[in-house]
């Protein structure tokens, strides 16, 4: 995807290159060693996946979890994940018009606001990865539907140079930060508990390739990368505190604006909207400001059935 803007190729770029590439490699490497997380029974959190009742049936759900302060100022956390049903971001954008301040994550200069339209798809390697991904699947992009530019949406995260700064000075590489994930998910997974019955879905690869030559590819595709995403957000966000800048840095940049937005009177109705694996570590620093939760509502990302 090219920037709307029309110099700005290499700052979306780097957008795309922390946002999504680490993602999907990582989601790759784990269908083949997939858990079947009971994740039904999971009430707290900020992702999971329900199972269905039928084959290869289920919901990937996302959390949008209201805190509250002693002076009444209400705080919303919107966990996301980038790839989702278009009406998933379409009701996203109706609630968000209702909100007085939205604080929004995107590792990007703060002049750039994709506006929803999902114009100016660039034709390179991670453009083709989008198209690819959201096409196999038959779901949508979450920058080409979601509306930044309306005038609620304050950006709430690092730029590009400040995030690339941060690595430099911890001695991190992209390619640092993604065995990191790989390590995580690999000691998180071994304490899962399993779905009823001891359940597990131990896929080779060969099975994985098995899954495209079936008549409901997709179905069966989404219903695991599902899962794979429930089992992985507990991996990720178990960095949290550790100092992984891709977590702790972006997630105080988003705290700090926060409290900004807190300063103004006129604001009563907050948003964060954020990843998923963000969540827990801006739970904390909610806590640590005085908020309390008081609700926690489920909204399909995905159906499979």
């Amino acid at each position: 995807m090219t920037c709307p803007s029309t110099n700005c190729r290499s700052r979306y770029c780097a957008i795309q290159r922390y946002r999504l590439l680490p993602g999907l490699l990582l989601c790759l490497l784990l269908l083949p060693q997939m858990v079947r997380a009971a994740s039904e029974e999971k009430d707290a959190g900020f992702l999971r996946f329900v199972e269905g009742s039928g084959e290869y049936a289920g919901e990937l759900q996302t959390a949008l979890v209201t805190y509250r302060n002693g002076r009444g100022v209400e705080v919303d956390l919107v966990a996301t994940v980038h790839m989702a049903e278009r009406a998933y971001y379409e009701n996203l954008n109706a609630y968000f018009s209702h909100r007085d301040t939205v604080l929004y994550e995107l590792v990007a200069d703060e002049s750039v606001r994709p506006d929803g339209t999902g114009v100016g798809r660039g034709s390179g390697i991670i453009g083709l990865l989008q198209t690819s991904m959201t096409r196999l699947l038959g779901l949508s992009y979450q920058l080409d539907v979601i509306n930044y530019a309306r005038p609620n949406f304050v950006h709430a995260d690092l730029e590009p140079a400040e995030l690339q700064a941060l690595m430099d000075a911890k001695g991190e590489s992209l390619l640092s930060a993604f065995l990191a994930l790989i390590l995580s998910d690999a000691q998180a997974r071994d304490s899962l508990p399993t779905g009823p019955g001891g359940d597990t879905l131990d896929l080779s690869l060969t099975d994985i390739i098995k899954l495209f030559s079936l008549p409901n590819r997709q179905t069966a595709l989404k219903y695991l990368l599902g899962q794979t995403l429930a089992v992985s957000e507990g991996s990720l966000s178990a960095l949290t505190g550790s100092g992984f800048t891709l977590l702790d840095d972006r997630n105080e940049a988003a705290l700090a604006t926060l409290r900004v937005s807190l300063d103004e009177t006129a604001v009563r109705k907050l948003s964060i909207f954020y990843g998923s694996a963000h969540m827990p570590g801006l739970e904390l620093g909610l806590t640590q400001m005085g908020f309390v939760p008081v609700s926690r509502t489920w909204l399909t990302a995905w159906r499979t059935e």
